[in-house]
């Protein structure tokens, strides 16, 4: 492998970190984000005395479903520049003489084992989602029926 391609080897190997570490940050925002609104807007749920408990209810669960929106382009994001520079190692690695072939079809299949990661944030984006619904159903209910 020339130096120049070990130089981009190992440049496009540390945006495919970049990439890693940036989507497991997001979902770690993410989800605070979401536990923090639950936070908040659980109490109004139980709080029958609050006034416009059900309006500000209702913002709150529309608030999260947009984190979630939000949450789940850059998810998909992620994923697709993650697929891009996977196969732009692994066409290096075709062409060029590399001492240790670490994007090759094995390493496909040792990451095809489990669930890929990008189908767990999913599932917790759509439970999200779920909780943010019924919320949001719960808070027009009340506000439509003055419970």
């Amino acid at each position: 492998m020339p130096l120049d391609s070990n130089v981009q080897y190992a440049a496009i190997v540390s945006i495919r970190n970049l990439e890693v570490d940036m989507r497991l940050r997001l979902s770690q925002l993410f989800t605070v984000l979401n536990v923090g609104l639950m936070a908040v807007g659980g109490p109004l749920v139980t709080n029958v005395d609050y006034p416009y408990r059900a309006v500000i209810q209702f913002f709150i669960c529309l608030g999260g479903a947009i984190a979630c929106l939000v949450w789940l382009l850059l998810v998909v994001r992620t994923t697709r520049w993650m697929q891009f520079w996977h196969s732009r190692l692994r066409r290096i690695e075709e062409t060029d003489e590399v001492l240790l072939q670490t994007f090759d079809d094995d390493y496909v299949k040792v990451r095809q084992q489990g669930p890929p990661i990008y189908m767990t944030v999913g599932a917790l984006i759509i439970f999200f989602v779920f909780v943010w619904i019924l919320g949001a159903s719960d808070a027009v209910w009340r506000y439509v029926w003055q419970i």
